[in-house]
């Protein structure tokens, strides 16, 4: 090997493990960003790792840096939005827990379990999770304001409905249905209730747009055409 050969392959080296050492300063920056971000996680009663925490550290241990850092990086861009979205998480169960009494017990009391379950989720860390459950739990809660508005209880709506409605259609299959409800509340099944009477109200309604009033409606002799 003649001495440019060797001069270059010195060069080579050199350049490589300049660009090494600048990964590794690279990587060991994130590192220590992500481990103040997990510190930061954790005074909000947080327990929180990145997903793919294991894969950048091994990568990191094989000497693979380059590929350590693009994985922390992701691991970064993750957790700064998980870290985000925690505040807004945090404040949708606050207000769910506060909205709630206004719904029926039995339904108040489901909605204390699921928000219970993504508190829990929270603390452990599934913050991707969590979101995805609070955003479908406020749209339940939405709905179901809006449809036992008023009601102290799943079949006081249905209760209501009916008696409303006595005076336009016949409500004797109606009324059934009702008994049905209350015997599977005294069941305690409140799923399969609380489903029998959305079903029926959605019923109820239809007849009432379906009803047409028999109504002959006749003018009077003085303006009818001779």
């Amino acid at each position: 090997m003649s001495y440019e050969e060797i001069l270059l392959k010195v060069r080579k080296s050199k350049k490589s493990l300049s660009r090494k050492r600048k990964l590794y300063s690279q990587y060991n920056e994130l590192i220590n960003y992500l481990e103040s971000l997990q510190t930061s996680f954790k005074a909000k009663g947080i327990a929180y790792e990145p997903e793919n925490i294991s894969d950048y550290r091994l990568a990191f241990s094989k000497g693979e840096y380059e590929n350590a850092l693009d994985l922390a990086e992701s691991a970064k861009q993750q957790s700064e939005n998980d870290y985000n979205a925690v505040d807004k998480i945090s404040e949708s169960i606050d207000d769910l827990s506060q909205n709630i009494a206004d719904l029926p017990s039995e339904i108040s009391e489901t909605y204390s379990e699921s928000i219970a379950g993504i508190s829990k989720q929270l603390k452990g860390g599934s913050i991707g999770e969590a979101k995805d459950k609070i955003v479908e739990l406020k749209a339940s809660f939405e709905k179901d304001q809006e449809f036992f508005a008023g009601s102290d209880s799943i079949v006081a709506v249905l209760q209501h409905r009916i008696e409303t409605s006595r005076e336009y259609i016949l409500v004797d299959e109606f009324e059934k249905d009702l008994s049905d409800c209350e015997s599977l509340r005294d069941g305690n099944d409140l799923v399969a209730c609380r489903k029998k009477v959305e079903e029926t109200v959605e019923l109820i309604d239809e007849a009432l747009v379906s009803w047409e009033p028999d109504i002959d409606l006749q003018l009077p002799s003085e303006i009818i055409a001779s």
